[in-house]
């Protein structure tokens, strides 16, 4: 299908595909936002927002850790963290999510941790959706505050790249 890129801002969401751009449904702009909100930086970055709430649900099994479970509520997008009481890393992130598989449960299994810019980081994620196996992430580096192009959160123009036809529906 070639490269494709989505963009959600708090006053636009599209994906550019090679076809053209066209808007996200949106249900799909909604739930790319939740992604967002349940992300371990942005959460820490939120730390104290009333809008955000933690709350400490027992203790879970993850390997061979015994995690803390600490559930967050983001502006309503929840998300369950596993944490390793010794080190503090979120060992597995769980949450409901609706994507273009439809709705799961979403589970994200965090190991390999690695520094970048004096943060540890997972460098390998493995995904699971309804239990089944969803695929996997290997992170080879990470840019901490990376100049970016305001220009990658515009829409395309017509000229620039037209308007793929709306799926019906």
């Amino acid at each position: 299908m070639g490269e494709i890129t989505l963009v959600a801002t708090p006053k636009a969401a599209f994906m550019n595909t090679p076809q053209g751009t066209q808007d996200m449904p949106a249900s799909q702009a909604e739930e790319m936002t939740k992604q967002i909100w349940r992300d371990e930086i942005f959460v820490a970055q939120h730390a104290d927002d009333p809008k955000f709430t933690f709350t400490a649900s027992g203790t879970a099994k993850v390997g061979d850790v015994e995690a803390q479970i600490l559930d967050v509520n983001a502006e309503g997008a929840q998300v369950r963290w596993f944490i390793d009481p010794q080190t503090g890393k979120i060992l597995r992130r769980s949450a409901h999510v609706v994507d273009m598989g439809g709705p799961a449960d979403q589970v994200l299994d965090f190991s390999e941790w690695k520094e970048f810019g004096g943060i540890p980081f997972a460098t390998k994620v493995k995904i699971t959706r309804d239990g089944q196996d969803a695929g996997s992430v290997q992170v080879d580096a990470v840019e901490i505050n990376p100049s970016v192009d305001p220009k990658l959160f515009e829409k395309p123009s017509a000229k620039e790249g037209g308007t793929a036809p709306q799926p019906p529906g």
